[in-house]
């Protein structure tokens, strides 16, 4: 698909999004000081405009951890308080198209106070090797202040460069979209392995938009005392979010899919001398450990994503037959497309999990 269709269809998506209707005026009282929060990427094709100003966010309150927690007790950990907090490297992969700063804001403000430092790789390319904005170092300063930040241009890493160029020169022949995003999680650890950090520092590897629980970090690595004979790697369970948390909050838990295996937290020393993946074992130690946003932001995030990234290389659209380009230039199927992808997600995001009596709402305006 040409860049002018996918213009088309990504300015077409934003052009008829829904407006929410608005119920009154909010409620009385304080309010986070949270400045110009919201989706702040840029679709292709449209210009940079100016950069967004930085998030101001108050304190966390104070944490009182459980250390006998029933889920982290007494399997990885004694029930003692630590004599002294460890300290967290929070290492997100996976940062090559749809809505990054977006899920950026959302990793840092929720491990704010928990994190002491946060590597985060960008690219001027995307998983499948096509060029893209470098909307992380554009807007740098927006996170001044609510997180120690390591910025990482990937294109300096010679393995990430190969494989991209690699990629880039096998266009119309069959390959491992894979390996872009396989570079770049090398590059990541390369990088972290080069900085002199304590042994005992714990690191969180997860993709940017597997979003780790804050309780559950913050227990393990600044309060609770880490069994002896399990201080090596813990793999996370997670929760798997399909669409939006608006979705979630309609209809509950039943709509999040089942858990997910994928992410770590391992300690600095074990990953010096180990290949560390996202998968290291075939069990579960951090139950709920994240939460998996595998669809989120808009319809045209969305769209952009799945253009982005390795295993997709498409757009999202129901397991019915579509012509991408009839689509990108009819704006009523547009319209039907985002109405059905808000009502009836998992028919479009996910359809090979539909079935009759799903828990999904099943809702859909879709027009043809």
């Amino acid at each position: 698909m040409g860049a002018g269709v996918l213009a088309r269809l990504l300015r077409a998506a934003l052009q008829h999004l829904p407006v929410p209707e608005r119920h009154g005026d909010p409620a009385p009282g304080p309010r986070p000081a949270i400045r110009a929060a919201g989706a702040h990427h840029r679709v292709p094709g449209a210009r940079s405009g100016e950069v967004v100003a930085p998030l101001e966010m108050p304190p966390w309150p104070p944490f009182w951890a459980n250390c006998r927690a029933p889920k982290l007790f007494p399997v990885l950990l004694t029930g003692e308080k630590r004599k002294e907090p460890a300290m967290v490297v929070d290492l997100p992969s996976g940062m090559g198209g749809g809505p990054e700063l977006d899920l950026l804001e959302l990793r840092l403000l929720n491990l704010q106070g928990v994190a002491d430092l946060t590597v985060a790789a960008e690219s001027g390319y995307n998983f499948r090797g096509d060029r893209k904005p470098r909307l992380l170092r554009r807007n740098l300063q927006r996170f001044q202040g609510i997180a120690s930040l390591l910025y990482l241009d990937l294109d300096n890493c010679t393995h990430f460069a190969k494989r991209v160029q690699l990629v880039r020169s096998k266009r119309n022949q069959a390959q491992n979209l894979w390996d872009i995003q396989d570079a770049q999680r090398a590059c990541l650890w390369k990088t972290l392995r080069n900085l002199s950090l304590p042994d005992s520092a714990l690191v969180v590897f997860t993709d940017l938009d597997e979003i780790p629980s804050r309780e559950t970090i913050q227990t393990l690595t600044k309060h609770c005392e880490i069994r002896s004979d399990r201080k090596q790697v813990f793999q996370i369970q997670q929760h798997t979010l399909t669409r939006s948390l608006r979705q979630a909050s309609l209809t509950g838990p039943s709509c999040m899919q089942s858990p997910w295996l994928q992410g770590v937290v391992t300690t600095f020393r074990w990953a010096q001398g180990h290949n560390v993946s996202l998968r290291m074992r075939a069990k579960a130690d951090l139950m709920g450990g994240a939460t998996h946003f595998s669809h989120f932001g808009t319809a045209a995030a969305i769209f952009w994503k799945g253009l982005s990234h390795g295993e997709g290389g498409s757009l999202s659209l129901p397991l019915e037959r579509y012509n991408f380009c009839d689509l990108a230039g009819s704006p009523s199927q547009v319209s039907g497309l985002v109405a059905r992808l808000r009502d009836d997600p998992v028919s479009i995001l996910r359809w090979w999990m539909r079935t009759a009596a799903g828990p999904c709402p099943r809702t859909s305006r879709w027009t043809s």
